[in-house]
């Protein structure tokens, strides 16, 4: 990867140019479908390129120093990246006892769980969970066939794997999470630094 600082990015949208922006938040924009693949983007040495191309050249990113610095402050936009999530369940608990959809932020350090927990015999209630990045052993791809659940449609998941000496919370045994698609498990892994 490159050893200079990141390129600076503004938004082409008809005859208007917004921003600048580094890659991180043309990044978060598109995990939270605020631009689409299309749209084009004027990177500051000139060169024009869609959103798509932009998130599949992983040369686009600055070094692995420099991405760790800027992410242990949170972003110019003030918006972490946040991606929602399947943690399965059903009958039994899912992944870190969630069931259902929820939500994942990236926070530099630490990545943050919401979802809903079982509580009671019918309730549940939406709760928290905080995992250090220095806790994660691993973070790899996990694709899934088709199932009922899903309306018949192969899903993106993220196996993670927790080192020895994690919070007993976290459990001992690798969790599974789905994603809305394998765009966003490869966005993750990448700010984790395990892409």
């Amino acid at each position: 990867m490159r050893q200079n600082s990141s390129y600076r990015y503004r938004i082409l949208l008809q005859d208007r140019q917004i921003g600048p922006f580094d890659r991180r938040t043309i990044v978060g924009m598109r995990v939270k479908k605020l631009l689409e693949n299309h749209v084009v983007v004027l990177r500051s040495d000139g060169l024009q390129m869609t959103v798509e191309t932009l998130l599949a050249d992983r040369f686009e990113m600055a070094d692995a120093v420099s991405s760790r610095e800027q992410a242990e402050s949170a972003p110019a936009s003030g918006i972490w990246p946040t991606f929602l999530v399947d943690f399965g369940g059903g009958l039994r608990p899912g992944a870190l006892g969630f069931n259902g959809r929820g939500e994942l932020r990236y926070q530099g350090d630490l990545l943050r769980l919401t979802g809903r927990r079982k509580s009671g015999f019918f309730g549940s209630n939406e709760e928290r969970v905080k995992i250090s990045i220095a806790h994660i052993a691993s973070a790899v791809p996990a694709h899934v066939q088709a199932s009922v659940q899903s309306n018949g449609q192969s899903r993106a998941q993220l196996k993670m794997v927790f080192k020895p000496g994690a919070p007993a919370e976290l459990g001992t045994e690798p969790i599974l999470i789905g994603f809305e698609d394998s765009g966003s498990v490869q966005e993750l892994m990448e700010l984790l630094g395990m892409a």
